[in-house]
């Protein structure tokens, strides 16, 4: 995989050429920390990293999956801040490896001929959208060599769903699984079928994963159903 150059901290891959990997959007998770803070009416909330890496290794094996080769946590960063230079740092430190990318290159493409500043209010400090979805559907694109891998996404964007879909239509052995938190995905995740009995992406719940730094999370309901629906 293509790692762009800086000065964070990097690990050295422990296989040339793995095909059984953990694939984690950090982007996604921030966001979900963010959304999780204000749910819970806390300043901050954090990931544990070093769990993280635990729970998926677990959720693996209950699947029969083999363990993974690698885990590469995808960092949108800028290289000026020392505080996500120390970051990247506890990734590495907590067992992963590292692709770490300019934030710039990762805004999400305004429509053509339009400025961000048409869509961000500046006053208000709105900064444009980031995502990595692109980096997973390539590293998906370099993985699908393996008729066998088996893969873990950890990420919401429901932009994953039709390169995560056609890894599997490509090499029918291979496993593919998208870890997250069931109240916060993109709500097409669950209008695609993700979590179906015979849905082929299979569904890695990290809602009770205690992730949050033991933060005891309220159960996010869902909306109660229509009356249409009995007819």
């Amino acid at each position: 995989m293509h790692r762009v150059t800086s000065t964070f901290p990097r690990s050295t891959p422990s296989l040339q050429n793995p095909k059984n990997v953990n694939l984690v959007d950090c982007n996604s998770l921030l966001e979900a920390g963010d959304s999780t803070a204000a749910a819970e009416q806390s300043d901050r909330v954090q990931i544990e990293y070093p769990k993280l890496l635990e729970t998926l290794q677990t959720e693996r094996a209950k699947r029969q999956w083999a363990s993974a080769d690698v885990s590469i946590a995808l960092v949108s960063a800028n290289e000026e801040s020392e505080s996500q230079k120390r970051f990247t740092a506890m990734l590495v430190r907590s067992g992963f490896e590292t692709d770490v990318s300019s934030y710039r290159d990762n805004y999400v493409s305004v429509p053509a001929g339009r400025r961000p500043s048409d869509f961000y209010d500046q006053e208000k400090r709105q900064r444009p959208l980031v995502s990595l979805s692109s980096r997973i559907a390539y590293a998906l694109g370099v993985l699908a060599r393996w008729q066998d891998a088996q893969v873990v996404v950890v990420s919401h964007a429901f932009e994953l769903h039709w390169p995560m879909r056609d890894f599997l239509q490509r090499n029918p052995r291979a496993r593919i699984g998208l870890a997250y938190f069931g109240g916060l995905l993109d709500n097409r995740w669950k209008q695609a079928g993700l979590f179906d009995k015979e849905s082929p992406i299979q569904f890695l719940e990290l809602e009770d994963s205690g992730l949050f730094g033991g933060l005891e999370l309220r159960r996010r309901t869902p909306p109660l159903p229509s009356g249409l629906s009995r007819l």
